[in-house]
């Protein structure tokens, strides 16, 4: 066996250990969801129950008129001062709960958008992983058994109407640009005209996009990417094309405030994106096989959609 084949072995078990571990990691995170649930509805169990004390703490309030006030000895209201600071104290701990709730639901808010984001990019992944594979399904009837038993799902319809509505917002010019792609696309099944959609869709989304809205000169001046050391680990992550997206989705905000999970999540949209930057240059320019340049266009809009959602999700905050 060649060093080829070698690593094309391993890197086929690398791929089998990720969806295991994925699948591990899933049913964490579903388990860990399902007693978030039951913990919120535990959470308004006690909220309703503190309806009925609090009505009547408010029947006692409203019959402590002048009269009976005045009439209470010392050492009872003495006793009802300490009913008025511990009410006090309840006062500030739901104020705090409230608090601490909000922060947590926007939290949780984050953590929907990256499963949401995981999900786009896997089932995208699977829908070119099948196209690739579909081609040598006839040498291999094991290959194309399994394969019908695929199910196929693509956001790609989905991802177009986002990016459409989105680009209508921030520069309408580039909005009928890309409409005009997707069309050319649509509509043609000559892998040269693909070719050259390629090169336009990478002049839409980087050229007349983030050139303009995320220039070098506006990322290079944000906190993350003066935290990014200069050796060759994280090279990666201050070129140009890793940037620009970047900045698009995330903007000059401190990563430090957001959970480490969306962090990777903004990384790894920018590193798709800066991926595909290299692809459709590559492809439009030397040609693919028609199944490439298929994947690579549909991934590529997979990837800008997942910058556009967790985009809006940055822009939410305050």
């Amino acid at each position: 066996m060649g060093e080829e084949e070698k690593t094309r072995i391993e890197e086929v078990r690398d791929f089998k250990d990720n969806i295991e571990e994925i699948q591990k990691e899933k049913d964490e995170v579903k388990k860990m969801a399902q007693e978030s649930i039951q913990d919120s509805k535990a959470i308004c169990v006690n909220m309703d129950k503190l309806n009925d004390t609090l009505r009547d703490d408010k029947i006692i309030a409203d019959s402590l008129t002048e009269d009976v006030v005045n009439g209470i000895s010392k050492e009872d209201w003495t006793g009802m001062r300490n009913q008025f600071a511990q009410t006090a104290n309840a006062h500030k701990s739901m104020s705090s709960l409230r608090r601490d709730m909000e922060g947590a639901r926007l939290q949780t808010q984050q953590f929907r958008l990256v499963s949401d984001t995981i999900l786009s990019s896997n089932a995208t992944t699977s829908v070119s992983s099948t196209f690739i594979m579909g081609a040598y399904a006839r040498r291999h009837p094991p290959l194309a058994k399994a394969l019908a038993t695929v199910r196929v799902s693509s956001t790609l319809t989905q991802d177009i109407d986002l990016i459409k509505a989105e680009l209508k917002k921030i520069v309408p010019d580039v909005s009928k640009e890309f409409e005009s792609v997707v069309a050319d696309v649509s509509g043609t099944g000559d892998a040269n005209l693909k070719y050259n959609a390629l090169l336009t869709l990478r002049s839409v989304f980087f050229d007349r996009l983030l050139d303009i809205i995320a220039s070098k000169a506006q990322y290079t001046q944000t906190s993350w990417f003066k935290r990014t050391p200069t050796t060759p680990a994280g090279a990666p992550f201050r070129r140009m094309r890793f940037c620009q997206p970047k900045f698009f989705i995330f903007g000059n905000n401190d990563e430090a405030a957001f959970p480490q999970s969306m962090i990777d999540a903004v990384n790894k949209t920018s590193t798709e994106m800066a991926t595909h930057f290299n692809e459709m240059s590559q492809y439009g320019k030397e040609g693919a096989t028609g199944i490439l340049v298929d994947n690579c266009y549909r991934e590529t809009l997979t990837s800008f959609a997942n910058a556009i959602r967790l985009r809006n999700q940055f822009q939410k905050r305050p």
